[in-house]
């Protein structure tokens, strides 16, 4: 049998847990994560876990960033080591992360986040050390040139005689031209060489490097750069010490801050553990636990958290007061086990310091041990049974339990003869209540469930079975017993029908009296009763839901119209100031010009208003003042910007909707003296006809509008219109205008003598002007 952690699987969620570190050591640190040993430092852990959640939730995540071990460093740094680039720039943005992390915590209060206050007011940034790798190390992990004057240095002269390297090997490339078996210099073990042609190598003077595979090539470094070559070696060499001295000067620097650095590094562990909880809090849609303080244990929509969160079905456990031991029946694979397990997690996962898989207001009390005896026990290697391993572990527990402790066993008694398992299984529940430690007990035993529906301080709990589709829902309903239903599941697995009756038969003549009988069926009343309860409850929570949620709705409702008459109101106060200043300005104007006409000056205040009406919608049918030509029409067409209108004149004019006010009704105001003969002079001669065949609609509505002003302008009473036949989309545009236009006392189409039905003929209104 393995340890409570191994059968509760605690290493798998340590493990969903650490996958969200973002340092090295405290990914360790969260999969080796062990029990509080006391209810103190778990309640503390508990607390600064619930101020990093609500830090989380009003200013997000932790900035952390560290890649570095940076303890293991600092002694390798002791042993002689340094840090080379790439790990100066890991240490520069722990170090950057400190100083983001110090602005971070500068924004919260510390009233309301005192342990993090307190923990992050540990945290120190590094100035002097930040700088001077970022003036020694470039990003791509090399050493700038300035690092030091003598690397400077170096690097010159090394340019140097490269370049002389350069002009030397091209000058040979040259001068040995006719012997070169290639058509360039190459490069072997760093080294400049031709490729000289292996019957020619005599006559170059030089080393040789290599021969190629064929062996017509003999790569030789020319005597003449050689010494060159040397010279540049040592300067790279030289450059390489001093890149060193520079990387221990850092390093040095590194372990004299030792003690800050550690500190740290240390606490951006501690936040990275926390930031790793939050997220995986978030994951399995949890809560932080409440560590409560009588013997309790409380947990809301309790789920099991490396079962699938889509799929698995919450259940509320309640234990505490004078109910020490919840007793649970129901069917095999109905969710009895789950729910065990369920319960002791979300228990060793507080001690842990975790994120529990619940609603809001879950916890359990700090428990000193939780005892766990579930699944098969027995053992090949100590020659134990299943019923000899169960009785083994249960022997321990009863030995060393206290009150304060959690015990959990499935299928109490299990793996003996019946009788004999019952009576086992009642002494052991009577046990564990006179010991007043909460419990937890699933069982199929009659005995056990009458003792737990008699016994007040047994709470009898049972997953509710579906028989008419004879299967589980693996939901938990509180203050009932529940039955196995062995012959209903026996039947869907298609066990023989005559054995299933004839088993019937047997049990109600062996195992049922009339007392089990009325028993059952008011167990049978109960779960209905109590499943109405459930479905009740349900309702009243989705109505609370639906409540809150249109409560919501309302306040965010009053809080625009709040805003929006603010807004107004400051609109309104701007619009008034600035009034106020026309009136000023006139008023100054007037003193200053006595001599002006006063009417001049009075039209202007009478201009000055304090009603700065908002733009209203324009639809068609509505009359409108058109600002610009202080004219009156009806409106007969919208197009996005522009607008086509009647005037009360009976013209049809184009204007800006911008230019446009809605106004009550019709207005007659005085119009600007047009000379119509005049205008009639400058008129060409208006045709009885107007031919619109192949128009679009809006193109041809926009020429019978200007043509119907002239034929009025003109005293035209009868025109005919030809739109052609075609589909009749533009003789319906036609017609359609026509019956909105005032001034058109009526239409119809052509006949046989003025145009057939291809042609409207329409008949004018007079008007005075």
């Amino acid at each position: 049998m393995g340890s409570v952690r191994e059968i509760l699987e605690i290493d798998k969620i340590l493990s969903n847990v650490s996958k969200y570190s973002k340092t090295i050591n405290g990914k360790s640190f969260i999969e080796s994560l062990d029990v509080f040993s006391n209810e103190d430092d778990c309640s503390k852990e508990l607390a600064i876990f619930n101020e990093s959640y609500n830090a989380y939730l009003e200013f997000g995540s932790f900035p952390i960033s560290s890649k570095l071990d940076l303890y293991e460093e600092i002694k390798n740094i002791k042993k002689g080591g340094v840090l080379d680039p790439l790990k100066l720039n890991l240490l520069k943005d722990e170090i950057f992360s400190i100083k983001e992390l110090i602005k971070f915590f500068n924004k919260i209060d510390g009233n309301k986040f005192p342990l993090l206050k307190d923990l992050s007011s540990n945290l120190f940034f590094c100035e002097d050390i930040y700088n001077k790798i970022i003036r020694t190390v470039s990003v791509d992990n090399t050493i700038y040139d300035n690092a030091s004057p003598k690397l400077k240095d170096l690097r010159r002269k090394s340019l140097l005689v490269d370049r002389e390297i350069h002009t030397a090997v091209n000058k040979l490339m040259v001068s040995y031209k006719d012997k070169l078996s290639g058509d360039s210099y190459v490069l072997r073990d760093g080294r400049f060489v031709l490729p000289i042609s292996t019957n020619l190598k005599a006559s170059v003077d030089g080393i040789i490097h290599d021969v190629s595979d064929s062996g017509q090539t003999t790569f030789i470094e020319p005597t003449s750069i050689v010494n060159l070559e040397n010279e540049k070696m040592v300067y790279v060499i030289q450059e390489k010490e001093e890149i060193t001295r520079i990387l221990k000067e850092i390093s040095f620097d590194v372990v004299n801050n030792e003690t800050v650095l550690l500190k740290n590094d240390a606490i951006i562990i501690k936040l990275d553990v926390l930031s790793s909880k939050i997220n995986y809090l978030n994951e399995i849609q949890g809560v932080v636990p409440i560590l409560l303080k009588n013997k309790e244990i409380r947990l809301y929509g309790a789920r099991h958290p490396l079962l699938d969160k889509e799929t698995v079905v919450p259940n509320d456990f309640f234990l505490g007061d004078d109910k020490t031991m919840l007793l649970i029946s129901g069917p095999n694979a109905g969710g009895k086990t789950i729910a065990l397990k369920t319960v002791a997690i979300c228990a060793y996962m507080i001690k842990l310091g975790l994120p529990i898989p619940c609603n809001e207001g879950s916890g359990t009390s700090f428990f000193r041990k939780v005892y766990i005896d579930i699944g098969d026990s027995q053992s090949i290697e100590n020659n134990l049974s299943t019923f000899s391993g169960h009785m083994s572990i249960l022997s321990t527990i009863l030995k060393y339990i206290s009150s304060n402790d959690l015990v959990v066993i499935d299928e109490l008694g299990n793996g003996t003869d019946p009788k004999e398992g019952e009576s086992l299984s009642m002494s052991v529940a009577e046990f564990l209540v006179q010991r007043k430690c909460l419990t937890l007990i699933t069982s199929h035993y009659q005995l056990l469930k009458q003792y737990g529906l008699a016994n007040k301080n047994v709470l009898s709990a049972s997953f509710i079975f579906d028989e008419k589709k004879i299967e589980p829902t693996f939901k938990m309903l509180l203050n009932v017993s529940g039955k196995s239903y062995g012959f209903l599941i026996a039947e869907k697995y298609g066990l023989n029908q005559t054995v299933i009756n004839r088993a019937r038969e047997i049990y109600e003549k062996n195992f049922v009296d009339v007392n089990d009988k009325k028993i059952e069926i008011l167990e049978e009343k109960e779960r209905i009763i109590h499943q109405k309860e459930e479905d009740l409850n349900k309702k009243r929570n989705d109505i609370n839901l639906l409540n809150n949620e249109l409560k919501k709705k309302s306040d965010k409702l009053d809080e625009k119209e709040k805003k929006l008459k603010e807004g107004k109101i400051d609109q309104f106060d701007e619009y008034v100031d600035k009034k106020i200043d026309e009136l000023d300005d006139i008023v100054d104007e007037f003193k200053k010009h006595k001599n002006l006409d006063d009417s001049s000056f009075v039209k202007r205040i009478k201009d000055i208003s304090l009603i700065d009406k908002e733009k209203e919608v324009i639809n068609c049918g509505d009359y409108v003042l058109i600002k610009s030509l202080n004219l009156q029409g009806k409106v007969t067409k919208i197009d996005k910007n522009r607008v086509n209108l009647i005037s009360t004149s009976g013209f049809s004019v184009k204007a800006s909707l911008d230019d446009c006010i809605r106004i009550s009704g019709p207005k007659r105001e005085p119009q600007k003296i047009r000379n119509i003969d005049n205008e009639i002079l400058n008129q060409k001669q208006v045709s009885s006809s107007l031919n619109l065949i192949g128009y679009h609609v809006d193109e041809a509505l926009d020429s019978l509008d200007k043509y119907l002003d002239d034929c009025r302008i003109r005293k035209l009473k009868v025109v005919k219109i030809i739109h052609g036949y075609g589909t009749g989309k533009l003789r319906n545009g036609i017609h359609t205008h026509l019956k909105t236009l005032p001034f058109v006392e009526s239409f119809r189409l052509g006949t046989d003598i003025d145009g057939g039905t291809g042609a409207t003929i329409v008949t004018l209104k007079w008007t005075k002007y």
